[in-house]
This record gives structure tokens, sequence and C-alpha cells, in this order.
């Protein structure tokens, strides 16, 4: 498969803001492409190699379209493989290939797609599905499209040695429906990988105040199916952020809780211990659950 010699990886987005690698790390990164290609060269710095949002790109392209080939498709047997390569996805069976229509997606979030793909695979008449990651986003986008998925619902975590099986229908019994809607608004909101989170806050405490209150249950509900965000629901979220620094606060005015949180420290402490003022809400609250729920 390398020694075909016949994908090229690059490296566009080397001046990204999320990438900080110093130049000599960026100059090993490109130099990787010409590895990739050299049989006689193994790759040996795949983590660096993958650090390359463009090389995994090109990676997933180049494994489709060897999986495509006769001679691969062979090794498959009985199996099915279902791959997503950019916005389309492919089913891959011993006797041919084809893209699945109702798989398509421009979700730019991995985790979003899985959940789309487990729904299809219940359509299919999968007797249960099991999502494989070890990831927090993963559970709670489960959590709440359970019941848009016709089979049992489980998810494989943990380590090479400790693997556990998550079922997700027990889980959301035991949350209730009400929750388990809110958790996708509660968690972009209160941290997620398009806005910072709440310094020394957490999302435990934030999930017991929710889930202690019927009213935030509705406000996190309506931020994760809208992905957009009105003036009264700013409002109400800025009476769950008093909250969630002060529990015994009357106030559902975020400046004034910034403000009376100050003067009850008597200044003494720093200004990540204190809640975002107002105009530090606007222009940030509507992009985490606009990133989480996409397109399909």
């Amino acid at each position: 498969m390398v020694g075909r010699g016949m994908s090229h990886f690059s490296h566009p987005d080397l001046q990204m803001p999320r990438i900080t690698r110093d130049e000599a790390d960026v100059q090993s990164i490109v130099k990787l492409e010409d590895d990739w290609t050299n049989p006689f060269n193994p790759m040996k710095q795949w983590r660096k190699f993958l650090s390359s949002s463009a090389n995994k790109a090109n990676l997933i392209r180049f494994l489709v379209a060897e999986w495509k080939t006769p001679k691969l498709r062979d090794r498959l047997n009985d199996k099915q493989l279902y791959v997503a390569s950019e916005e389309s996805c492919l089913h891959i069976t011993k006797d041919q290939w084809a893209e699945v229509a109702s798989l398509q997606s421009n979700q730019e979030e991995a985790d979003t797609r899985m959940i789309l793909n487990a729904a299809h695979a219940a359509e299919e008449g999968y007797s249960a599905v099991v999502v494989t990651a070890d990831d927090t986003d993963v559970l709670l986008l489960c959590l709440a499209f359970y019941a848009d998925i016709s089979c049992p619902l489980f998810q494989n975590c943990g380590t090479k040695n400790r693997v556990r099986y998550l079922d997700i229908t027990k889980l959301r019994q035991a949350l209730g429906d009400c929750v388990c809607n809110a958790v996708i608004g509660m968690y972009a909101y209160t941290g997620c990988d398009t806005l910072s989170a709440f310094a020394g806050r957490g999302k435990l405490r934030a999930l017991k105040l929710i889930m202690r209150s019927e009213h935030f249950q509705k406000v996190f509900r309506k931020l994760g199916q809208s992905g957009e965000l009105s003036m009264d629901l700013f409002k109400k979220l800025q009476a769950f952020t008093c909250k969630l620094y002060t529990a015994s606060t009357t106030t559902e005015d975020i400046n004034t809780a910034h403000h009376q949180l100050f003067c009850t420290q008597c200044g003494e402490l720093e200004s990540s211990q204190l809640p975002p003022c107002e105009s530090s809400g606007t222009s940030a609250y509507p992009k985490p659950s606009r990133a989480w729920l996409g397109q399909k």
C-alpha cells in the first residue's frame, strides 16, 4: 500500500492558532510527507504526522481508495464496512462498494456523525449498536439522541486492559428524559471545543444544578435544540450562571453577581474566580450548540 507512492500529504494549516509548535517541529512535520511515500523508509512518527488535520484527511482518502479495490475487499469475507470520507459515506462489502445517500453529512464533528451512523444501523435491523469512544461528548450525544435510535445502545469505553460497556438505556432511565434532553446545551455552555469553561466550576456542579431545577432543564433543552440565542434565553442563562457561582444568590443579573462576589471577598480573589460580565457572553454563547447540532 505504501509503496505505490500515490498520495501526497501537505500541511496548509500550520499557521492556524491551534497549532503552536516551534519552527523545528513544523519542519519535522512537513518532512514526514517524504517518508510516507518512501517504501524503504517506513513511517516512524505517526503522532506528529497525524497532528496535521490535512494529513489525516488525506490518509483517510488513501485508505478508502485502497479498500475499494477487489484485492482488499476480498479480505472482508462476510463483514460489512462503512467508512466516512469528507461528506460522503461508503458501504464496502466483499462483492462491491457504493455510496450511502442517507449517511451523507456535512457535520464537522465526528461525534455527531457517529450518532447518525448508529441511527442508520438501527434502521438496518441490527439488534444492538455499540459505539466505541472513550469520550464524554459521545456519551452525552448518545443520551440526548437515544430516542432516535430504535435498538439497544451501548458505549464501549475505558482502557485496553479495562473495557467498560455503558448501557445508555439504563443511564437515560436513571437521569430522566428532561435531564438528558438538556445535556447538549449544558455541556456546550459550560465548556467545549469552541467555548472556554467556567474556571473552577466544573460540569458536575452544573449538572447537579440542572437536575434540581425543571426550569433550567427547559432552558438548556431550548439552547441545545435551537442553536440561536434570543435575549430572553440569554437572560435565563445569566440566572443559571449566577447560581453556578453562588448557590444562595437571589440576583439573576450577571453583572450584579460579578460585583457582589467581588465585594464579598473584599477584592481578594483572582479574576478567573469571578463570573463573566454580560458583555463577554453575547457573541460567544450561540456558537457551541450550532457546532454540536450541525446539519445532516
